[in-house]
């Protein structure tokens, strides 16, 4: 079945005959972007999972600029410990 957005619209005007307006469109391809999209976002998540938990289990101070001008830091366990903050 192909994924269809439709609606109608009926325009009746005094001394005209009536008239009815069809949209119609194929949403196929919007329905495999957000398919894509959910994919991706899944993959995103699992890497930065992944690389949370190697941050969180490596034995050395990791300190990760969120910005250019690095007023968001955020460390790993092993960095906040150095300088005696809680994760």
């Amino acid at each position: 079945a192909v994924p269809i957005y439709s609606t109608h619209t009926a325009v009746c005007r005094p001394g005209h005959l009536p008239m009815l307006f069809c949209l119609d469109m194929d949403l196929t391809q919007r329905k495999q972007v957000e398919q894509e999209l959910v994919r991706t976002r899944r993959q995103v998540e699992q890497r930065a999972a992944e690389l949370d938990a190697l941050l969180q289990a490596v034995p050395a101070a990791v300190w990760i600029a969120h910005d250019a001008e690095c007023s968001r830091v955020t460390g790993n366990r092993t960095a906040y410990e150095w300088v005696h903050i809680r994760a």
